[in-house]
């Protein structure tokens, strides 16, 4: 049988600097990606230049440019567009993923077709303090398939935790499940990914396989510090659980207490 593709999907403002470690962990592996979608959004700096540089000595990777700043959320919905794999796995152009990333979550998803996505543990940088810090490791001891009622066992125990930059998706089902509400603005992955989660199951990787570089002006930081979008956001969360068609999964996500990720101001 013919192996499941994936494309990745890279949007890239003004990380020139970032551009070689992003890009050269996505070319010459095992386990390649079917395609890359790279994305600059209006970059002012050099990245147009390195990212067609990339694509002239890789074929699998396709280079496109917005003709202004568009913004994040634009430049992913783009790139989805465009994107023909059955997987999808939507990177940052600062973040960066590690040698058998590809090939243990793709075989994984192979064994597993129940899984509507697989994640691995996640690696956090802040780059501007020098912290460093690992989650989502202790979800199984080893490379598994979770059930909707594991991650809810999990969920009560404080030990689950879907690491939006280490998840590779079923691309029909973040079709039926909208994408990533532009809505939700920062907290879109984590919205999307447990929806599909918690009603068809994930699969884990127990390794550290992707890395997330924090600056202090990345878009997640700056909507947490602004007390209204944050409030926002988290309503947006609310409405849109109102009218979901998958309440199996929404009613397992508020059992479990899913929401206390988002602390006081969420109750």
């Amino acid at each position: 049988m013919a192996k499941p593709t994936l494309s990745v999907l890279l949007p890239n403002y003004n990380h020139s600097k970032y551009l070689p470690l992003s890009l050269g962990a996505l070319v010459d592996r095992e386990r390649c990606p079917d395609e890359v979608i790279v994305i600059d959004d209006g970059s002012t700096d050099n990245s147009w230049e390195i990212i067609q540089e990339y694509a002239r000595k890789h074929s699998h990777i396709r280079a496109y440019r917005n003709e202004k700043n568009m913004g994040a959320n634009y430049t992913v919905d783009r790139a989805f567009g465009l994107a023909t794999g059955e997987f999808i796995y939507s990177g940052a152009a600062d973040d960066f993923v590690l040698p058998g990333f590809f090939e243990k979550c793709m075989a994984l998803l192979e064994k597993h077709p129940e899984a509507g996505l697989c994640c691995t543990a996640g690696d956090w940088r802040e780059l501007h303090t020098g912290l460093n810090w690992h989650i989502g490791a202790g979800m199984s001891d080893v490379p598994a398939y979770l059930s909707p009622q594991r991650l809810c066992e999990l969920e009560r125990r404080g030990r689950l935790f879907i690491a939006g930059h280490t998840v590779i998706v079923n691309k029909a089902l973040l079709v039926a499940a909208g994408r990533f509400p532009p809505a939700t603005k920062y907290a879109s992955d984590w919205y999307t990914y447990n929806l599909i989660g918690f009603k068809y199951g994930i699969c884990v990787v127990p390794e550290v396989l992707a890395v997330c570089q924090i600056s202090p002006d990345t878009l997640f930081l700056r909507g947490r510090r602004n007390r209204e979008e944050d409030l926002q956001v988290m309503e947006a969360i609310v409405r849109l659980w109102s009218q979901e068609k998958w309440q199996d999964s929404i009613q397992r996500m508020k059992s479990c207490g899913a929401l206390y990720i988002w602390g006081w101001l969420m109750l």
